[in-house]
């Protein structure tokens, strides 16, 4: 039931934005609705009051004291006037999403800041900018997500949550737990708990791809039955004693990733960080990626928890494919086996250095950019 209903919503809202709807749309387009200022009190209250649709613009502002979550259940456009020139900066005081969208079609972020309290409180708050749950067909671009614990974050059916996040800047990305250890990630995808079959190339999925992420501990994580597209990044700087990319296997969630693509993305780092590209479970391609010397282990095939137990490990990796990953002059990659897992994760049983059958790359730039 709950995915037929997100399926009538991906219809409405085409629907809708082929038509209009009602007294605020003006030849065929909705106008937009400019916030009185950037408090989330006012925030709240055009987003409540946008139709279906609607924009709501921010003006121009430098916010100090955001305090609370914007809900947002339907399908609208939130702008600001620019990276610099919008910024939202969450004020000191426990952890909160500054953004929170559900159950939405076609929800379009895009042309602010939103900022978090790391560089002034480190390793106090637990500051996320966006969270997304079940919503299809997104796309957040031009916004600079910093000094957050997490960027986005994303919950959903992985056979239903799907869109589009670029041209973003992740910058300053990190947590320190006392309890948990370093946290920090740019973009987190967390899937339903499901383990569907693979579905590689296709549209079905999250797709991060055109960003730039300094300084961040995991650029990408995910969890839980998750899909993810991670392509065409740069990432500079990755934080220590963390992989650059990442895959979560099972763990605290009931299912570990289940799938991703990682392909023409780089990672430069000043001084040597621990690992490039590091899935711990699940299945996939990764494929023309280029690092820097200063990754310790450009690859590095494990398992979450270690490799101890009977083969196959639940959810271990599987059916992975690594080809075409380079350093700066030109030789390959390093594939790097985590020591206690050779009986477990096999070339050409596990993982394999060539392409897979009839794999092609979804289309790059994503259809829902225009």
């Amino acid at each position: 039931m709950k995915k037929d209903l997100l399926r009538i919503g991906a219809a409405l809202a085409l629907l809708i934005s082929i038509v209009g709807l009602g007294a605020d749309v003006s030849l065929g387009k909705v106008r937009p609705r400019t916030v009185a200022s950037c408090s989330p009190i006012d925030v709240q209250r055009a987003v409540d009051a946008a139709p279906i649709g609607g924009t709501v613009t921010l003006p121009s502002c430098a916010f100090t004291a955001w305090g609370t979550t914007v809900v947002i259940t339907k399908p609208i456009i939130l702008e600001g006037q620019g990276v610099g020139l919008t910024t939202l900066r969450r004020q000191a005081g426990g952890a909160l999403i500054m953004f929170q969208v559900t159950g939405v079609t076609g929800f379009e972020m895009r042309n602010l800041t939103l900022d978090g309290t790391f560089d002034t409180d480190p390793n106090v708050y637990q500051d996320m900018g966006l969270g997304l749950t079940d919503a299809v067909d997104f796309r957040i671009h031009n916004v600079a997500f910093q000094n957050l614990s997490r960027g986005i974050e994303i919950h959903g059916d992985p056979i239903v949550t799907r869109g589009v996040i670029y041209l973003n800047t992740f910058t300053d990305i990190y947590y320190l737990d006392p309890v948990r250890g370093a946290l920090g990630y740019g973009v987190v995808v967390y899937g339903s708990g499901t383990w569907p079959p693979l579905r590689l190339g296709t549209v079905q999925n999250v797709f991060i791809e055109d960003n730039t992420f300094t300084r961040n501990r995991h650029t990408v994580a995910s969890n839980n039955g998750s899909r993810y597209v991670f392509r065409f990044n740069t990432i500079i700087d990755n934080r220590e004693d963390a992989a650059a990319i990442d895959a979560h296997g099972r763990s605290v969630w009931p299912r570990g990733s289940r799938q991703y693509e990682i392909y023409g993305n780089t990672v430069d780092n000043a001084v040597p960080r621990y690992a490039g590209v590091a899935p711990r479970g699940g299945d996939g391609v990764i494929f023309s990626n280029r690092f820097s010397f200063n990754v310790t282990n450009d690859l590095l095939l494990t398992n979450e928890g270690g490799c101890v137990g009977t083969y196959p490990l639940p959810d271990q990796t599987r059916s992975l494919y690594i080809w075409n990953n380079t350093v700066p002059n030109g030789a390959s990659a390093r594939i790097v086996l985590q020591a206690g897992c050779e009986t477990f994760i096999q070339l050409n049983r596990d993982f394999f250095l060539t392409p897979p059958p009839t794999y092609t790359p979804f289309i790059h730039p994503h259809p829902l950019r225009g």
